[in-house]
């Protein structure tokens, strides 16, 4: 009896306890929740005083970096063609409905100013402005308006379009330049301020937050190659934003405002902004030379799904893939092929193709770099010797691989496509050098696989399963072996130069 009796007052003395702990938790969250108000519904001080105190931050790295942001006004003259007559040069025409002089040419229309406008953010004290490229490509003339309201012209101007980066000297001492962070050390989730003069609104400050670092989308046109692992960000950027800063808490330069993605062309909470380690790399050249120096390596590089990755032996898709490796160029000498993975470049590991792209063209001529590749399933060491690049590569153009043809044949159902040995006749219709290896797809099913994978009339298909196809006979041979229930890996280049791998698994 006296052991039951203990059992019960112990049963009793815990289910007090839960229910003791259960009130004082649920009252302490009520506390919580309802702390920023008292009881008469006014704010708590505490908690309004915290605020006010982030407030203040932002309010004087508002402050601060206006004091350090230009207005930048381009102007350029777009010629007109001329107006042609309706009946061009058909003399019988122009006699039968009259005046020949009238219907030979109307007059040219008279040349028009172009108007562009966006931001600026000085990064020297004695002069020194950086800008988009876009902002000032072109222009006849450019009107910078200082933070003090005056207004210069620049001495000079340089550009980089791969990174859609210019740098501009004005003939002003005195100035308030701001300071780079490193862009290496931001992260998802810090606060940032954009400061610029969107639609000509000087001094606007927008705040959000870092939502995606590296990005790596192509927003710029002015050259074959863009060298830009974006800042994605949330905080507010419409047009005139274009060259201002992205800053961090301490007013510190992060990156510089570039682009946005948006249906309407105005703020989508999309916009990106070029890392200033980019932009250091970019200025500290363009100070001294009207041109940057950077590395390549000479190959074209895309990044890996996750079933690319599996069919090549990985087990997450990281990396960059080799598609193509031009002949004489620091990777060709270092022996890399495409189908190789770069896993790491110089002690860092590699996530994409646009993060291999910056680390190659911001590490200065002449470097041996040590690469990890990952081939035939297996890691290997490799020593690259990084070279300038030269004016051809950054055109975009890639020199192919060169062989032999033949004029047969094949029709492979699961893809719905047709293909043929490349022949001269064939080369030159699909734009490729004469003695080039491969078979060139001659005919596509819309509605088949191949069609639905990206495939396209003209795409020539350099390799089946990670081998080479140098014959139609090769290619036959490869893909009897092959089961698209397992999966295939074919290696193609299109007609415009692009290399690429395809993963296709069917049903």
């Amino acid at each position: 009896m006296k052991i039951t009796q203990a059992r019960v007052s112990m049963g009793v003395k815990s289910f007090i306890f839960v229910i003791i702990t259960v009130i004082y938790l649920q009252s302490s969250l009520n506390m919580c929740m309802a702390q920023p108000v008292n009881n008469n519904g006014v704010p708590d001080e505490q908690d309004v005083a915290m605020i006010e105190r982030m407030s203040r931050v932002f309010r004087y790295v508002a402050k601060d970096v206006s004091d350090s942001v230009v207005h930048i006004t381009s102007q350029k003259t777009v010629k007109q063609s001329p107006q042609m007559s309706p009946f061009g040069d058909d003399d019988m025409l122009r006699r039968f409905f009259g005046d020949e002089r009238f219907f030979r040419s109307f007059p040219p229309m008279q040349p028009q100013p172009q108007v562009g406008l966006g931001s600026g953010v000085i990064v020297g004290s004695d002069g020194l402005i950086v800008t988009n490229n876009h902002v000032v490509d072109g222009a006849d003339k450019i009107s910078i308006v200082l933070p003090d309201g005056r207004e210069v012209s620049p001495v000079w101007v340089r550009n980089d379009p791969p990174t859609d980066l210019a740098l501009i000297k004005v003939d002003v001492k005195g100035l308030k330049p701001l300071k780079f962070a490193d862009s290496n050390s931001v992260e998802v989730g810090d606060f940032v301020l954009a400061v610029g003069n969107p639609f000509g609104l000087d001094k606007t400050v927008t705040q959000g937050i870092v939502s995606y670092i590296g990005r790596g989308v192509r927003l710029s046109s002015a050259s074959a190659i863009s060298y830009s692992n974006y800042i994605q960000t949330d905080a507010a950027i419409n047009p005139g934003n274009s060259g201002g800063p992205l800053v961090n808490l301490r007013g510190e330069i992060i990156g510089i405002n570039s682009a946005i993605i948006s249906r309407t062309a105005t703020y989508a909470g999309i916009g990106f902004a070029i890392p200033a380690n980019t932009v250091k790399f970019v200025i500290d050249q363009l100070q001294t030379s009207e041109q940057v120096v950077r590395s390549y390596l000479g190959v074209s590089i895309q990044d890996l799904t996750l079933p690319l990755a599996k069919n090549f032996g990985l087990e997450h898709a990281r990396g960059a893939l080799i598609s193509d490796v031009g002949p004489d160029t620091p990777a060709s000498k270092a022996n890399l092929k495409p189908g190789d993975i770069i896993l790491e470049l110089d002690g860092k590991q590699i996530t994409s193709s646009s993060q291999l792209q910056n680390i190659i063209s911001q590490t200065m001529p002449g470097k041996d770099v040590k690469a990890t590749i990952w081939r035939d399933k297996k890691e290997i060491q490799v020593i690259i010797k990084l070279e300038k690049m030269p004016k051809e590569f950054l055109a975009g153009k890639m020199p192919g691989s060169q062989g032999e043809t033949s004029d047969e044949k094949a029709t492979v159902e699961e893809l719905g496509i047709v293909v043929q040995s490349l022949t001269d006749g064939l080369a030159k219709k699909y734009n490729y050098r004469q003695g080039m290896k491969g078979v060139v797809i001659t005919q596509v099913d819309p509605q088949g696989e191949g069609a639905r994978n990206g495939l396209s009339e003209g795409d020539l298909i350099l390799q089946v399963q990670n081998q080479p196809v140098n014959s139609i006979n090769e290619f036959k041979a490869i893909m009897n072996k092959a089961s698209f229930k397992s999966g295939v890996t074919l290696f193609a280049r299109s007609p415009a130069g692009g290399a690429r791998f395809i993963y296709i698994k069917t049903e």
